[in-house]
């Protein structure tokens, strides 16, 4: 359903709404604001139900009868909803890792953001891949780069791996430095959530074996 992703972003932010917010803004006006919207837009599909949450949270009149929210489209770009589905995406694999490893609680957590140039390499793949599905000759384009051509081994892997399955990964991509500056940002929130150290790392400053696997928008992680 297509509410579900912000009636669960709901959900979470109400366990906390007392407490201070991560970034010292209101929280709990945003979360008003947006129980509100949401009460809105679901009302043409639920309309007695919003009719008695409308009254639940104090508005007065019909819902039906109130304005349909309007919207800031700068905030509607391609760019915002990549990074909401990388946050997801993260809070996901964490919640996976912890499933797998049977471990409730958390000492440390590290995302591990691909190298330099995974990101230059990720960038041309996904160009080609809109021209032709043939590693082949994907391959030999990318490796006209000069700076790529070390890294052969590692990108014929890559470029494998990704087109078994081209639907799973996104054709937008941060840069390397706006990706690690993200999960900064958001590190807040993790450590909120999951009450234990965060780092945020780039390949290069690990020795980690599983740093490698780390690739754009898809970064390694590791807890302990």
């Amino acid at each position: 359903m297509i509410f579900n992703g912000p009636i669960v972003w709901l959900l979470r932010q109400q366990q906390g709404i007392e407490e201070q917010s991560f970034f010292e803004i209101d929280l709990k006006g945003i979360f008003e604001e947006s129980r509100e919207k949401l009460t809105l837009l679901l009302h043409p599909i639920a309309p007695h139900m919003t009719e008695e949450i409308w009254e639940i949270i104090g508005n007065k009149g019909y819902v039906s009868l109130a304005a349909w929210p309007s919207y800031d489209e700068k905030l509607l770009t391609s760019e915002n909803d990549f990074k909401w589905k990388l946050m997801n995406n993260i809070i996901e694999d964490i919640n996976n890792i912890k499933l797998v490893m049977k471990q409730e609680k958390l000492d440390n957590i590290s995302i591990i953001i691909a190298d330099e140039w995974k990101f230059k390499f990720y960038n041309i793949l996904m160009s080609l891949i809109d021209e032709t599905r043939n590693q082949g000759e994907i391959l030999k384009k990318i490796m006209k780069e000069s700076d790529l051509k070390p890294h052969g081994k590692s990108i014929g892997q890559i470029t494998a791996k990704i087109l078994k399955n081209v639907g799973k990964y996104s054709k937008i991509s941060l840069s390397s430095e706006e990706e690690s500056q993200f999960f900064q940002e958001i590190k807040p929130i993790l450590n909120k959530k999951y009450q234990c150290d965060i780092e945020v790392l780039n390949e290069k400053e690990t020795k980690e074996k599983k740093a490698s696997q780390a690739l754009p928008g898809r970064p390694a992680i590791i807890i302990s």
